[in-house]
């Protein structure tokens, strides 16, 4: 599935729309353990309709990760940080 897809492609980010809670719960399953282990999550928990999940590898060092709701009866946010990579922003 997409999980091992994503694990196959060993990406430094990783951003996902639409994630669900289903989905989420399911990525939070101990069988997914050792690839989230390589990635920091943007969030922890998808609470209502639909969201964002931004990843990026754990040696990326990252200076924030910020949310910002957009005007949309979707409960729709925009998702972006700043990150370290070669020592520059």
């Amino acid at each position: 599935g997409l999980m091992k897809e994503l694990e196959a492609l060993n990406s430094d980010f990783i951003c996902l729309q639409e994630v669900t809670e289903r989905f989420f719960e399911t990525f939070n399953d101990t069988k997914w353990k050792e690839f989230k282990s390589k990635y920091s999550l943007s969030q922890e928990k998808v609470s209502s309709g639909y969201a964002t999940l931004l990843m990026w590898k754990k040696e990326i060092a990252s200076k924030f990760v910020k949310f910002e709701k957009l005007p949309s009866a979707m409960n729709r946010c925009l998702v972006y940080g700043n990150f370290l990579i070669g020592g520059k922003l």
